[in-house]
């Protein structure tokens, strides 16, 4: 009769991932933060979440959410940025039936941006935020996968279901914890990941997490 616990989400470049819901099996942790880096000497994407527990039937843990990769835009001149730049991270899956717990989110990756004069305009869009944790099934119906971020100023929404996925981070909010049930758990929310500004101004655009 045991559900499945939600899958924790992957931790950031700074900041640990949000925690998977209980469900009457155990959840799992949030992702630790890997150490943080002074200077991208290396550039680094996200970590993925973690997959949610199967409940009655095998196979019923939602999948976990990949990680946002990494992007080094860098020009000897000028760098001009009117559109979007994301490395965010992808939305936990659903758990299935019967009682799947949810997938967590992953976690945002690393931006880059190294230019002696940067250009951007009101339409700039730089983030790497958290993908939504995914929702929990029941004994008959599939949580809805969390969500994949859209937009920098807005959290990616957890999943529906039995127990709601935890949402993702965004700006300075960090990630929620999935939610909890008898049946499966929610996925935990991702992480943000980092943005690191080391030359031109980008003062205008719409940037999350804040950068560095």
């Amino acid at each position: 009769t045991d559900g499945g616990g939600g899958g924790g989400a992957g931790g950031g470049l700074r900041t640990q991932g949000g925690r998977g819901g209980t469900g009457n099996g155990s959840s799992a942790a949030g992702g630790t933060p890997a150490q943080p880096i002074p200077l991208p000497v290396v550039l680094q994407g996200g970590c993925s979440g973690t997959a949610g527990g199967d409940g009655k039937t095998v196979g019923s843990g939602g999948m976990a959410g990949a990680a946002g990769g990494g992007v080094y835009l860098l020009a000897g001149e000028m760098l001009t940025l009117a559109g979007t730049v994301t490395v965010s991270g992808e939305g936990g899956h659903g758990g299935m039936p019967e009682k799947g717990g949810a997938g967590g989110g992953g976690s945002g990756g690393m931006i880059v941006l190294s230019a002696p004069t940067t250009t951007v305009t009101a339409e700039t869009r730089i983030f790497a935020n958290g993908g939504g944790g995914g929702g929990a099934a029941d004994g008959n119906t599939a949580g809805t996968d969390g969500a994949t971020p859209a937009t920098p100023l807005n959290a990616a929404a957890g999943g529906t279901g039995k127990a709601l996925g935890g949402a993702g981070a965004f700006s300075t909010t960090g990630p929620q914890s999935g939610g909890s049930s008898g049946d499966g758990g929610g996925g935990g929310g991702g992480a943000a990941g980092v943005i690191y500004v080391l030359s031109g101004n980008v003062s205008g655009a719409q940037m999350s997490p804040p950068p560095s």
